[in-house]
């Protein structure tokens, strides 16, 4: 799926845009019960969005937005990109065109874009399966629309003692979030038992890491969503103590669900994620080879157990 420029508009125009959602091969996509978002900026990276879009479906790999005069009040070149969830759990991504807004003779002055409320903050903290190279984040912002902004926190090979030494920093430091989804242990059980640590200590180190990061959450005025380790037997980093890290896992992840403090939702993200015929092991249809992180149907899944379980209410 590609994305194009604009061609340029008059300061204080509206406009329409059509776009084609196709696969590499020009074959458009079915959009039938999909969700797409279109973002609009005046940075690249596209961190300050300043208007989000939701097209309409007008056929077959088709998609229709208009877009009001009010978006396009102040002269400049902006960004888009375009993020297409289709019903089977696919996810495409187009960035970053430019729209360039050209001042006219009738508006002495760029005139600001007219004031929104502030997007309610989401926070998600965790490891490769949180880092902006997987889905999980994406599918969840297209849940929760567009007065809620998800903060990506995942650093891929991050274990619970490296998400808490930076957690202050990543976190509680910008002082805006409302919710934070925190997700990690599964690093520690490969390279803690990699680099031979006891079950003990990998155990009790990851959980005095994650009840640190709850605590702190909920007393910097988060709601606190805690997710349990999902299946990983068969990954490269999946010791050959299988046991122990499945016992590591179980005590863990039961911990999460009934023991832990500072929580006010807790989600098995690994009951989602795992094959009711052979425990520890991903679903076929969510792994995506390497036994440990997911195809976009399993992001699709992740992120909808976590936003079917947690009330999402601002704060």
């Amino acid at each position: 799926m590609s994305i194009y420029n604009f061609p340029p508009v008059a300061q204080g125009d509206t406009l329409q845009a059509v776009f084609k959602c196709q696969y590499d091969d020009g074959t458009g996509m079915d959009l039938t019960g999909s969700t797409i978002r279109w973002t609009l900026a005046p940075s690249i990276d596209r961190s300050d969005v300043v208007y989000i879009g939701y097209p309409s479906i007008i056929g077959p790999g088709r998609a229709l937005l208009n877009i009001p005069a009010g978006v396009l009040a102040t002269a400049g070149v902006f960004y888009h990109a375009l993020e297409v969830l289709l019903s089977s759990g696919e996810s495409y991504t187009a960035s970053c065109g430019n729209l360039v807004v050209e001042q006219t003779s009738a508006v002495a002055a760029p005139i600001a874009i007219p004031s929104m409320p502030a997007p309610h903050q989401v926070y998600l903290m965790g490891d490769s399966l949180t880092s902006p190279s997987g889905h999980y984040g994406t599918q969840l912002a297209v849940r929760l629309g567009s007065n809620w902004n998800v903060n990506w926190r995942g650093i891929s090979g991050n274990t619970t003692t490296q998400m808490r030494a930076r957690f202050s920093t990543d976190v509680i430091a910008p002082n805006n979030g409302e919710y934070i989804v925190i997700w990690g242990g599964v690093n520690d059980i490969a390279q803690g038992l990699g680099n031979g640590l006891s079950e003990a200590t990998i155990t009790a180190t990851i959980k005095d890491n994650l009840q640190f990061m709850y605590t702190t959450a909920r007393e910097a005025g988060f709601a606190v969503v805690a997710a349990t380790i999902t299946p990983f037997s068969g990954d490269a980093g999946w010791p050959s103590t299988g046991a122990t890290a499945r016992s590591i896992q179980d005590s863990v992840n039961a911990w999460v669900l009934n023991t832990a403090t500072d929580v006010d939702y807790r989600v098995d993200t690994y009951a989602a994620m795992v094959d009711p015929a052979v425990p520890y092991t991903l679903q076929s249809a969510f792994d995506d080879g390497g036994h440990l992180h997911f195809t976009p149907l399993g992001y699709f899944a992740a992120a909808n157990i976590i936003y079917s379980s947690v009330t999402w209410t601002p704060r």
